[in-house]
């Protein structure tokens, strides 16, 4: 919604450089805020340790 927001209201330079330096690091930020919760909600492997 951000993006389209600024793609009709402002230059396109502005758009340009609204991509680059605010929407990735927002997307990193969010990705990087999610990692506690799915560490959290993982399927564990089970242990190889077993002979076969």
């Amino acid at each position: 919604i951000m993006n389209e927001i600024v793609w009709r209201n402002f230059s396109n330079d502005f758009w340009v450089s609204f991509k680059v330096w605010a929407t990735m690091p927002m997307t990193i930020l969010f990705m990087m805020l999610q990692l506690p919760l799915l560490k959290r909600h993982m399927i564990e492997e089970e242990s190889s340790d077993q002979p076969l």
